[in-house]
């Protein structure tokens, strides 16, 4: 999975997805910074956009994937296990991002989601939701 780098007034870059990247980085430091608000927040904007160009290139296959991946999701869900409906939950995303045939959104999705499941607030957050159930 490669990271993106946004350079201001340059464009987007995929970078090395040898898993060799430098987490020290500004860019990896600005994403474990963030609070789980501002994850959710950047999450909102991207994927409701997201959403809105695959609800007008999506095909026929990319509808019966979405709907997989919600089967999914829901026998996840059934299963009541803490954190048990991630895959899922993941897929059905990440059916929605393929549906645009843009490359470019779908890794902005990934990494988007990579920072959320990487951002150690998240991971405290989620870890105390999990507790609670």
């Amino acid at each position: 999975k490669g990271l993106v780098e946004v350079r201001r007034g340059a464009g987007i870059y995929v970078l090395d997805s040898s898993g060799s990247h430098n987490t020290d980085s500004p860019d990896a430091n600005v994403c474990n910074d963030a609070g789980p608000f501002e994850l959710l927040q950047a999450r909102q904007l991207l994927e409701s956009n997201i959403a809105e160009f695959a609800a007008l290139q999506a095909t026929r296959e990319d509808i019966v994937k979405m709907r997989q991946a919600l089967q999914l999701e829901e026998r996840e869900l059934a299963s009541s296990a803490p954190g048990s409906s991630e895959s899922g939950d993941m897929q059905f995303h990440l059916a929605i991002a393929e549906a645009t045939h843009n490359s470019m959104l779908v890794e902005l999705f990934r990494q988007s989601w990579q920072w959320r499941e990487n951002n150690p607030m998240w991971i405290q957050l989620h870890s105390h939701l999990d507790d609670s159930l």
